[in-house]
């Protein structure tokens, strides 16, 4: 452990100045989703209460909900032209990413006006508290994404846009919901395979005729490539639950560069662990999620400062990676003591000078954490094969204060 308090020093050292680039998401995505997710908030209008009956509610004809042409309430993409148009397109805000992001983020609006209102927490008779107010935003982004699916691929990638913006915008709804952490990760463990129909499932690719011959020729169908996309996938998950602020907010920790590649380790253990189950071919797979991890952390380090020896650096941390993993797996031994998790995960994630001395303040965090990591840990094993090595699993969401 002193070797990674000597790590982490050094980089901090060097990055303390630098700490705001530090926190970049790998994925293009997230970032720019990040930027234009705030106006995705829409201050609750007010309503007058009244006497409803509900047995009348909801039983007209249904039509399309289509604004009329003239509604104020419309919002159109923005022409620009000369100079000005000039300069957007070299910006890229003509691109399709651009586009669909600008396209979410009303999408989103639309979303979070009606669920916002106190109106409809009158009608229905639901007190409006974190609880009901996630409820209703899951079901009417259920809505959204299920109308977005009927309209095929381009309305299933925008329905990612959207849900990411959800997201971003959830964190933040937690962040100031507060948390009981000592209520946190009791529920009981389930499978974190994605449905069927889940808009954030990523499927093998399909193609016919020439392409499919073409690809077959470039080796596109090989053993390899696909192992390199199904790993691919998996990081990508282990990514998006590692990078969200929420998951730093809720067990108390600063993000830092320290704590980011802490829960990276975590979470490439769970996934490693998960995939060492299914033998020779998960062990296979495995290695590619590594190397995958290794070339993002090479650019992690980098962002954080780290240009010159950048060698050693990687060294050292990979082997704080590999004393991790085995501290981890030694406390999920069967003769290991119910304690041992916990104190690897103080050690390993909440302890900045490695000391093996709990901090009686970080307490409540770190049991929580342990009890996550467990959960986690169950969750995967009940995960099927196919799911795990395809990547379309999500770890357990860390936003709902109340779960």
């Amino acid at each position: 452990m002193h070797r990674w308090s000597r790590t982490i020093a050094n980089i901090y050292k060097q990055t303390h100045n630098k700490s705001s680039s530090s926190n970049k998401d790998l994925f293009v995505l997230r970032s720019i989703s990040s930027r234009v997710a705030a106006a995705a908030h829409v201050p609750p209008l007010s309503s007058d209460k009244s006497e409803v009956n509900l047995n009348k509610l909801f039983r007209s004809k249904p039509c399309s909900l289509t604004l009329p042409p003239d509604s104020p309430l419309r919002i159109e993409e923005p022409t620009y032209e000369g100079l000005r148009h000039f300069l957007l397109k070299l910006m890229l805000f003509y691109s399709k990413q651009s586009k669909s992001i600008r396209q979410a983020n009303v999408i989103y609006r639309r979303v979070v006006s009606q669920v916002d209102k106190p109106a409809i927490y009158d009608v229905f008779s639901l007190e409006k508290t974190f609880r009901t107010n996630f409820s209703m935003l899951v079901v009417h982004m259920w809505l959204c994404l299920r109308r977005l699916k009927a309209e095929g691929k381009e309305g299933i990638e925008l329905g990612q846009y959207v849900y990411e913006i959800y997201n971003h915008d959830l964190e933040e709804r937690v962040s100031k919901a507060g948390v009981n952490l000592n209520k946190l990760f009791r529920s009981k463990p389930c499978s974190l395979t994605l449905p069927p129909d889940s808009p954030l499932r990523i499927e093998e690719p399909t193609y016919e005729g020439l392409r499919h011959f073409l690809l077959k020729l470039m080796l596109f169908y090989s053993k390899q490539s696909k192992s390199i996309r199904q790993a691919n996938v998996i990081y990508r998950r282990v990514v998006s639950q590692v990078d969200k602020p929420a998951i730093y907010d809720v067990f108390s920790l600063e993000k830092t560069f320290r704590t980011n590649f802490s829960m990276l380790v975590v979470h490439m253990w769970l996934c490693l662990r998960r995939l060492k189950a299914e033998g020779k071919e998960g062990i296979e797979l495995g290695q590619y999620v590594y190397e995958i991890y290794n070339h993002d952390l090479e650019e992690r380090v980098s962002k954080a400062g780290v240009n010159l020896l950048l060698s050693k650096w990687m060294r050292e941390l990979e082997k704080v990676f590999y004393g991790n993993i085995v501290a981890f797996d030694t406390a999920m031994l069967p003769e290991a003591k119910p304690d041992d998790l916990q104190t690897a995960i103080w050690k390993n994630v909440f302890a900045e000078d490695g000391s093996s001395k709990l901090d009686a303040a970080a307490l409540p965090a770190v049991m929580a954490f342990t009890r996550y990591v467990r959960r986690e840990c169950t969750c995967l094993s009940l995960t099927d094969k196919e799911a795990m090595m395809s990547g379309n699993f999500l770890f357990t969401p860390i936003e709902n204060p109340k779960a």
